[in-house]
């Protein structure tokens, strides 16, 4: 059986934007509508959706073995660590409301120039943060 690589990266990009969408979503709710964030979907989807990235991430890296990927993996692993831990103060440990909103405005401009691939720097991003491809 052989899987398309071009398929498998296609699936891979679908998954992190729905992924970024879902965590753009519930941000938002904990902010202004934290009752929505209780129902059952709200509470499963998310985890699908990361774990089908994760899965499409690891056999998109194994495809391309150690000498396509060049050192860019290992950043791109670092800031997906980087971008859960903002998650989690956006969407659980922040204390405060501005706490939190500073902490998914990270994890966005994250996800925008590390993980997404996305060039232009916002002004936000402290310019030591953008080492790497």
């Amino acid at each position: 059986m052989t899987i398309d690589y071009a398929a498998v990266k296609d699936v891979h990009v679908a998954a992190a934007a729905t992924s970024l969408t879902l965590f753009l979503l519930r941000a938002r709710w904990m902010l202004w509508s934290p009752a929505r964030l209780e129902t059952r979907w709200v509470r499963v989807v998310p985890h699908l959706v990361d774990t089908v990235l994760l899965a499409s991430a690891v056999w998109l890296a194994w495809q391309l073995g150690a000498d396509g990927t060049r050192g860019w993996l290992a950043a791109k692993l670092i800031a997906v660590l980087v971008y859960m831990a903002a998650g989690t103060v956006a969407l659980k440990r922040g204390r405060t409301r501005g706490s939190r909103r500073r902490a998914r405005r990270r994890a966005h401009d994250l996800w925008l120039h590390r993980i997404g691939g996305v060039r232009q720097v916002p002004a936000r991003i402290p310019r030591v943060a953008l080492t790497g491809p």
